[in-house]
């Protein structure tokens, strides 16, 4: 379990391991899911090219992944959003399994156990194992850790889910760098690529131009019939694709507090005022905050002329221990007590070593003898961060952390400080380990005071929910049926609103947290069906389903309006391009500008990577085409994303000190390895054939 422990301290890391390797094998859009089993005889909870995923197995790999977190964490419970987060990984995780197995077993892709063992304890150790496994004291790779740690997995569970779980991850990243590699190999940059990129690259060029926008055309002037619309839409097909969706309308019924909810939290706060009164002690605040309050006490030392603005008064001349209050403010009512007050520096300047290690005994021997060395000689306190501190920010500056105000170090850190003398190097611990601290410098002191709030916000009480219930239920009762239901909203004059395309694993509709079960209830019933009352919080929502749209592509009729207008524009482009190049055979920008009634433009250091050309936009034709033309001749027309174009190269530049044809060919080529490992994935995710099913079992 000492292996186990060691690992657990590094849990950041080993997370890391799941996110780097989910994010080197699945981009993309993230899909979200909840599970749950309703006893289907179709247990498959997606398919993939033809390929059954069954639920069984997509519940089994959560359930190791929340006892990786649960190790990681010491805790024996995760909370929602983690749960939630773990199901959405282990999802693109098995997804993205079975997209690329047929790729692998086409291209004959493996990892065998020759190079697994070498990647845990051969001369080539994998990075994730590397820091897991480093020496805490030295970052050297420690390989008789990974030994001890293979030979724990022989006896301990734990220890045995852990190695698997590696193997797992390193497994999927080496598969998946080999497959990349390939692809990148086969898609090298040629040297005459690499020559005219650098010439065009290099070169910035003067221009002057003049368009002519589509707008000047009416849409009346261009023709677009029925079968223009049917031809653009067939050879355009793809980009019309469609996930399944269903659209609803609901109404929100806010729970609001009563005036009677008001009463009962200003009499809480004011019946507590003797005990609050009564404390003494920091921790008697900190325990009796913690148990009744809304607001927690931070302990924080402020300028009296820092606390809110009705306090200030009371925080430089009220007496120790004095409470103030009832105070209202945001429909909280709160007491504010004077804890303390004192002269202290304004600001401190401290150097520290952080000392984490597997155990707290082990911790607390490393910071003695860490202490024992700088205490005996002051001098080497530097030295003995750099080389041993886990804050690896400040290590690097010999553990110093420059000036700071107190409260924005943690409170036994900031106590230290501002507690204590120039000069002294004192040891506390932190929730973050265990702080070997040189006190460098203080600033002149001021007076400081400690204020405690505490505080009850003002909610719905049990009975507020019951009224407003009740409400609801006779709104339902009374209109009863989706006709009903919709003239009911009109009667009664409530809000409607809507949401459209409701998709399977959406988390939530619209702004409305942690609503699921409305996703969930939207695709498991009929168009104009009701839902029941949906409880979120502080809301009471009633929904109608008002549509449902199969996955597939949407018809013709759904898009009409968005293609008359491309092929409109294309229209007015031919007509444009016909009279710009009749006006441009001239060779004059200028005798053309007017022959049109246009204005010449004019744009500096326009160059192959430009993104935009001042006056223009974005025009990535243009931008191109002035890439290419030479000085001192009209080109043109240009047909661009607003209008179309001509232009006239007045001058170009080439930059200095441009690199070689090599090394921009390296370049290249390194940038071409980048597209393939984060494009691949995505466009073998698109050609596949899915079916998402999770829905089914929420």
């Amino acid at each position: 379990m000492a292996v186990l422990q060691d690992i657990r301290n590094r849990a950041g890391l080993v997370l890391g391991v799941v996110g780097f390797a989910l994010f080197a094998f699945v981009i993309g859009d993230a899909l979200n899911s909840k599970t749950g089993i309703f006893g289907r005889t179709d247990r498959s909870i997606a398919k993939v090219n033809g390929e059954k995923i069954d639920y069984t197995e997509y519940e089994k790999r959560i359930k190791e992944m929340e006892d990786i977190y649960k190790m990681n964490s010491g805790s024996n419970s995760l909370d929602a959003q983690t749960i939630e987060s773990i199901r959405d990984q282990v999802w693109q995780s098995i997804e993205s399994e079975y997209v690329m197995a047929p790729e692998y077993k086409a291209l004959g892709l493996a990892v065998s156990s020759g190079e697994m063992y070498d990647l845990f304890v051969g001369k080539h150790p994998h990075q994730f194992v590397q820091q897991l496994f480093g020496n805490p004291q030295t970052g050297q790779f420690n390989r008789d850790a990974v030994i001890n740690f293979l030979k724990a997995t022989e006896q301990d569970p734990k220890a045995k889910a852990y190695q698997l779980f590696l193997e797992g991850q390193i497994k999927a990243q080496l598969l998946n760098e080999k497959y990349n590699a390939l692809l990148a190999k086969g898609m090298m940059v040629t040297s005459k690529q690499a020559e005219l990129d650098l010439k065009y690259s290099k070169e910035t060029k003067s221009i002057e131009f003049i368009v002519k926008p589509y707008s000047s055309i009416s849409d009346s002037a261009v023709n677009v019939t029925k079968s223009d619309i049917k031809g653009y839409y067939e050879a355009h097909l793809k980009d019309y694709k469609q996930e399944d969706s269903r659209s609803a309308e609901y109404v929100v019924w806010d729970v609001k507090p009563l005036p009677e909810d008001y009463t009962a939290a200003e009499k809480f706060v004011a019946d507590s005022k003797n005990d609050f009164s009564a404390l003494k002690t920091d921790e008697e605040v900190a325990s009796y905050l913690r148990l009744n309050s809304d607001t927690q006490w931070d302990g924080q030392w402020i300028s009296p002329s820092d606390a809110p603005a009705a306090n200030i008064e009371f925080a430089q001349s009220g007496e120790i221990g004095s409470v103030v209050g009832p105070i209202t403010s945001s429909d909280t009512y709160s007491l504010i007590k004077l804890v303390n007050r004192a002269m202290l520096p304004d600001s401190a300047s401290a150097s520290h070593i952080l000392v984490q290690e597997a155990t707290k005994e082990r911790a607390e021997k490393v910071a003695d003898s860490l202490m024992s060395i700088v205490k005996a000689n002051p001098s080497m306190f530097s030295l003995v961060a750099r080389q041993n501190s886990k804050d690896k920010g400040s290590a690097e500056k010999g553990g110093e952390l420059g000036w700071f105000k107190p409260g924005s170090m943690v409170k036994p850190f900031n106590d230290a400080c501002f507690y204590g003398k120039k000069g002294e190097i004192v040891k506390v611990e932190s929730q973050y380990g265990i702080h070997i601290i040189n006190i460098l410098d203080l600033a002149k002191s001021s007076q400081k005071v400690q204020l405690a709030t505490f505080s009850r916000k003002v909610v719905p009480s049990t009975e507020t929910y019951r009224k407003k219930f009740s409400e609801v239920s006779r709104f339902i009762g009374q209109n009863n049926s989706y006709d009903a239901f919709m003239k009911g909203i009109t009667t009664e004059k409530l809000t409607k609103m809507s949401a459209r395309m409701i998709r399977k694993n959406d988390k939530q509709v619209n702004d409305i947290k942690n609503s699921r079960d409305f996703v969930r209830w939207a695709f498991n019933n009929d168009v104009k069906s009701l839902s029941p009352i949906f409880e979120y919080g502080d809301k009471i929502v009633i929904a109608a389903l008002t549509g449902e749209t199969s996955g597939g592509y949407r018809s013709v009729e759904d898009v009409a309006g968005a293609i008359r207008a491309t092929i409109a524009r294309e229209k007015k482009a031919e007509k444009l391009m016909a009279e710009m190049k009749s006006k441009a055979s001239s060779g004059n920008l200028s005798g053309a500008a007017q022959a049109m009634s246009l204005t010449v433009n004019k744009a500096d250091d326009v160059s192959f990577s430009s993104y935009y050309i001042t006056g223009a936009g974005v025009e990535p034709a243009l931008i191109g085409a002035v890439a290419v033309s030479p000085t001192n001749k009209v080109t043109g027309p240009i047909e661009g994303n607003t209008g179309v174009y001509l232009f006239n190269v007045l001058s170009a530049q080439s930059a200095a000190g441009t690199p070689s044809v090599a090394d921009m060919k390296r370049s290249m080529n390194q940038s071409v390895s980048y597209r393939v490992n984060y494009q691949a994935y995505s466009v073998l995710r698109d050609l596949a054939d899915i079916t998402d099913n999770r829905i089914k079992f929420q």
